[in-house]
């Protein structure tokens, strides 16, 4: 495991243990479980719940915490590393990854057409996001159907956000649904791209200094598209600095 993918396992047992109101069964977890799978977790899910670890028992000299001890565990080498288990390394497709594509009236009808195409060519699916359902008119007057209305697009359900330039950036800079899309959708580690003044948006909401490298990209046409693809195959950027940044 990456260590992001340590500290997630760790924070995900400390969750469910901290919810439990009998102190007799976290204890039992702690130590006749988290023990006996490797010490490094025990030891984070401690510091996060406060529950002791009791002393590792041996297989000649088992404890009532560990009464089966298995003993210590083999120190992970290259040899007896699985990279499969591993979600820290790029996807080779991206198939089925959902796209959100956040705009209003007069979004650039260049833009919203290009990256469409271009994710549509990928696998994805592409859903455009709007503060009311039905249509939004682009930039070539043209009408452009809204497959969700802000209100009922929460950014948990997809896996990158696009927010494109035009007349409409300005207003969606404004719009407290779509700050706190992107908010959210920042603090889940998943891709994000502004395109030209789509990036009055993440002004807005206020991110730290990124970059491509965190899979935030500011750009214009072709950079933008081919940078976004590259991050979506990332997946998640889970060692981003969120802390600054309202949930």
């Amino acid at each position: 495991m990456a260590d992001w993918e340590k500290d997630h396992i760790a924070e995900a047992f400390a969750f469910e243990l901290n919810q439990v109101e009998n102190e007799d069964v976290p204890a039992h977890v702690m130590n006749e479980l988290l023990v006996n799978v490797a010490d490094e977790l025990a030891q984070k899910v401690s510091a996060q719940t406060g529950i002791a670890v009791a002393p590792m028992g041996t297989p000649e000299a088992p404890t009532p915490s560990a009464p089966d001890p298995a003993g210590p565990l083999r120190p992970q080498t290259k040899d007896n590393a699985s990279p499969a288990l591993s979600l820290d390394k790029p996807a080779l497709v991206i198939k089925g990854r959902r796209i959100a594509l956040l705009a209003g009236d007069g979004v650039d009808a260049d833009q919203l057409n290009e990256m469409k195409e271009a994710l549509l060519a990928q696998g994805c699916v592409v859903e455009l996001i709007a503060a009311h359902a039905g249509v939004i008119t682009d930039s070539d007057g043209k009408a452009q159907k809204v497959n969700r209305a802000a209100p009922n697009a929460p950014s948990v359900i997809y896996d990158g956000a696009v927010v494109l330039g035009g007349d409409s950036a300005g207003a969606l800079s404004k719009s407290g649904l779509a700050i706190h899309f992107i908010n959210e959708t920042f603090r889940h580690g998943k891709p994000l791209v502004f395109i030209s003044n789509g990036n009055l948006v993440m002004k807005a909401a206020k991110f730290p200094k990124v970059s491509v490298q965190d899979g935030v990209i500011a750009a214009n046409g072709d950079d933008a598209i081919e940078a976004f693809v590259q991050a979506l195959h990332q997946h998640r950027f889970p060692r981003r600095s969120i802390d600054s940044v309202p949930a």
